[in-house]
């Protein structure tokens, strides 16, 4: 009898270090994130006189990551110009063989300013080649 009791105890214990070590790991790399998002290490690596590398590789990975919903004005090499919404179903990408990205919505530009979403689009991908530049707008989903 001691010998199943002295088992299930070490069972027991087992589980609630496994437990324990993935909730703290887990509780850790969570507040870890916090504070990096909300620039909290940045300001004491600035007390501490350190310098940061910084862990985004390319301003391309810093424009769309993490950023939110944007209004972009995209200059394709042959000079054509597409207006989109780069939102929660867009997509980019970015690797050692280049990048590309996926609008969700295009736009018409009309003559009083305002944008017009183009009906009958499923949005529209550009590989790294195709494009000169990208333009940014600051703006809320009905942007004018």
């Amino acid at each position: 009898m001691f010998v199943f009791s002295k088992a299930l105890d070490d069972s027991v214990q087992l589980f609630w270090f496994v437990v324990i070590t993935l909730v703290g790991a887990s509780l850790i790399a969570v507040a870890i994130s916090i504070l990096k998002q909300r620039g909290f290490l940045k300001w004491i690596s600035g007390l501490l006189r350190l310098n940061a590398i910084n862990p985004t590789p390319t301003a391309w990975d810093y424009l769309f990551f993490n950023q939110g919903s944007r209004w972009l004005l995209i200059t394709l090499t042959d000079g054509r110009e597409f207006y989109g919404l780069f939102s929660s179903n867009s997509f980019v990408s970015s690797g050692s063989d280049g990048f590309d990205i996926y609008i969700e919505k295009i736009y018409s530009f009309e003559d009083g300013g305002s944008w017009s979403e183009i009906v009958g689009h499923d949005g529209l991908y550009l590989q790294a080649s195709m494009i000169r530049s990208v333009e940014f707008f600051k703006g809320e989903e009905n942007h004018e």
